[in-house]
């Protein structure tokens, strides 16, 4: 039977890549604000997803010129 490529990693990869998938699923999960909510809730809703989406880039930045197969989320 052949290995998954995850058991291929390091310790540092896997941690590394770990972070990267939590800071992507925060970012997917951050919840738009719903219909008939006031603008102000709107843009703090907006501004909290670019927040996690900028966190999440910089992040995975990071570990595709560190480690190889980059991660492509």
């Amino acid at each position: 039977m052949d290995q998954p490529p995850f058991a291929q990693l390091s310790a540092p990869q896997a941690n590394a890549l770990a972070a990267v998938l939590e800071l992507e699923a925060v970012w997917e999960n951050v919840p738009v604000a719903a219909a008939g909510t006031t603008t102000g809730e709107l843009l703090r809703g907006l501004t909290a997803k670019q927040r996690a989406f900028d966190a999440y880039r910089a992040q995975q930045l990071a570990y595709n010129r560190q480690f190889r197969p980059a991660h492509h989320g």
